[in-house]
């Protein structure tokens, strides 16, 4: 169960006209860029490449450095704060970019209105100023992706690939642009496997030196439940780079689900003891999950519970700090609830929400708030629900209603339908839960398994059988995939 924030960090930023009379301008593309200094524009431009191949903590030293030579360089902001490591730092970086928006032209500057929207506004404006980005840079491929991503917010899927079709068309050697549709394809419903191969094959010809490349083309792979050859994929990057954690952490994930537990617990411990300290408990979250696999779940936990502890001596900044501890203690909540761990639940969903509320203290916005505290209740609901107290969940579903109703995002009332599915099904109410798992996002696992449960109870095993069948196939680790593979793989033989 994982709920939507809509802080999403989708597609690469814009490189707009610049008009100021403050800063030099350079191309990219035929597009201005603004900036004093030649110097802070190359070191830019390697940022946006880096971030593009995927290399993040690349992105952000050359953009730090382009900061460094031009400290007005409000694009250069822009750049460092969709690398950034957590959302106080996005924040933060986008509002020193707003500080430095009178150095720039108005194009910019409504770039980082689209940026600073996902705390202060909602997502009509956002698709405003993207539809207008377009307009005033109607042959830069760049624009057309960044569309692409406010439209993938808005679940306009069919709008958002033919704008990514339509920056492969402007420029049919850009790597990034078939990377995105490939992921679009992937991770985003109608998927369509084949093609997600077809585009991320691609982005590997365009760029055969980059072992990112070839991580993406395994992901996509892998999606495609071609899992020996998404291996061989993931082996490549780590030829060409023998240390590149994200490498072994991917080929971890294909060991596990070709049931090579053994060659996936070696990967994942190469891939933490090559993890930079800011993916470190990230990476060990996922190590952790393979005792989750093995049918061990509150070993898991256990592992999970060091790993919480050791984030605090980690050399990371407060907020990273913050986000790592949420991730994990959400893991943990949910391998409790699964588990009818009810007190050790109680006791993570307290901790995860503490360390939420430290997080917005710093934040400081009041839809952001908002947003996190419906997340909370979100968790709530799923306890009280595994627990048998639906009074109470449905309560707590009415709350939720509350703020995604004051927020006016009816993409985020997938979240509550899906808490509100899972509380009809506990209570065996199964046609409500299955018309609530329908409006809510299929892309999550959780609503997608019981759904299928749903359906099994109402005596359409067809439908349960089919996505019974897609779950089995999802190839995808995660804390609740770890905890659902084996009874969906019951599931499959008894269907």
């Amino acid at each position: 169960m994982k709920i939507k924030s809509k802080i999403y960090f989708i597609g690469v930023m814009l490189i707009l006209f610049c008009g100021s009379t403050f800063a030099e301008t350079a191309s990219i593309d035929g597009i201005p860029i603004t900036t004093k200094s030649p110097k802070a524009k190359d070191l830019m431009l390697k940022g946006l490449d880096a971030y593009e191949m995927g290399n993040i903590l690349e992105a952000q030293t050359y953009c730090k450095q382009a900061i460094s030579e031009d400290s007005h360089f409000a694009y250069a902001y822009v750049v460092l704060a969709y690398a950034s490591n957590s959302t106080q730092e996005f924040k933060d970086n986008m509002e020193m970019a707003n500080y430095n928006a009178k150095y720039c032209s108005e194009p910019e500057q409504m770039l980082i209105k689209i940026g600073l929207s996902y705390f202060n506004t909602n997502l009509e404006d956002r698709l405003a100023l993207a539809n207008k980005l377009v307009q005033v840079v109607p042959k830069s491929p760049r624009a057309w992706i960044y569309l692409s991503g406010v439209q993938t917010e808005n679940n306009e899927l069919e709008k958002a690939r033919k704008n990514l079709e339509k920056a492969i068309a402007l420029d049919e050697d850009f790597h990034y642009a078939y990377q995105q549709l490939g992921f679009s394809y992937l991770n985003q419903k109608p998927n369509d496997f084949n093609k997600a191969v077809i585009n991320m094959k691609q982005a590997v010809k365009l760029v055969p030196k980059s072992g990112w490349a070839y991580i993406n083309l395994g992901d996509a792979l892998r999606g495609n439940s071609e899992l020996k050859m998404a291996r061989d994929n993931y082996s490549k990057a780590i030829e060409i780079n023998s240390e590149h954690a994200l490498a072994y952490l991917k080929r971890a994930h294909a060991n596990l689900f070709l049931d090579d537990i053994a060659g996936a617990r070696m990967d994942y411990l190469k891939a933490v003891q090559l993890a930079e300290e800011v993916n470190l408990p990230i990476y060990s979250n996922y190590k952790a999950f393979t005792k989750i696999h093995e049918g061990k779940p509150m070993e898991a936990y256990l592992e999970l519970k060091l790993v919480l502890d050791k984030i605090e001596h980690l050399e990371l900044t407060e907020s990273q700090k913050l986000g790592q501890k949420i991730f994990t203690l959400q893991n943990m909540v949910r391998i409790c609830i699964h588990n009818e761990e009810y007190d050790k639940a109680k006791e993570c969903l307290s901790m995860f929400s503490q360390n939420v509320k430290k997080r917005l203290a710093h934040i400081k916005s009041e839809r952001y708030s908002l947003g996190q505290k419906a997340s909370i209740k979100l968790h709530e609901i799923y306890l009280l629900a595994q627990k048998g107290e639906f009074n109470e969940a449905h309560e707590k579903c009415k709350e939720v209603k509350e703020i995604y109703t004051k927020l006016d995002n009816e993409i985020l009332m997938e979240n509550l339908y899906g808490a509100q599915a899972y509380v009809f099904l506990k209570e065996k109410k199964y046609d409500d839960a299955i018309v609530n798992y329908q409006k809510s996002d299929l892309n999550e696992i959780y609503n997608k398994y019981y759904l299928a449960m749903a359906f099994e109870k109402t005596g359409k095993k067809d439908k349960a059988k089919k996505l019974f069948k897609e779950v089995a196939d999802f190839n995808f680790n995660s804390v609740e995939y770890a905890l659902l593979r084996k009874d969906v793989m019951k599931k499959i033989a008894s269907l």
